[in-house]
């Protein structure tokens, strides 16, 4: 599980790209070459951490969800519909008893 640190700690990634095969390319092909081996070890580092904090990605969306479902308007209507059924059944319980 990650750390509840704001700040990651990206590693540096360098090419991983064998030398012998970037002998006959000349220059802006190489760094292309070299930037894709680069970007292709960041993708995968960045899955990586994507799957290691999903699953409190989840949890944290489905508490706001139940945060919105208290506060929200069948919150209060809730609490409304609580009022009166408890104001109709004392004065159903005083008629009874009185």
């Amino acid at each position: 599980m990650p750390t509840s640190s704001s700040q990651l700690d990206v590693p540096e990634f360098q090419s991983k790209v064998p030398a012998y095969m970037l002998e006959k390319l000349d220059t802006g092909e190489r760094y292309i070459v070299n930037t894709l081996s680069v970007m292709d070890q960041r993708t995968e580092w960045v899955t990586e951490k994507l799957k290691e904090v999903w699953p409190t990605i989840q949890e944290v969306q489905s508490l706001r969800l139940w945060k919105e479902r208290i506060t929200g308007k069948y919150a209060i209507i809730g609490a409304i519909l609580y009022g009166l059924l408890t104001a109709f059944a004392g004065a159903f319980a005083k008629s009874l008893l009185g």
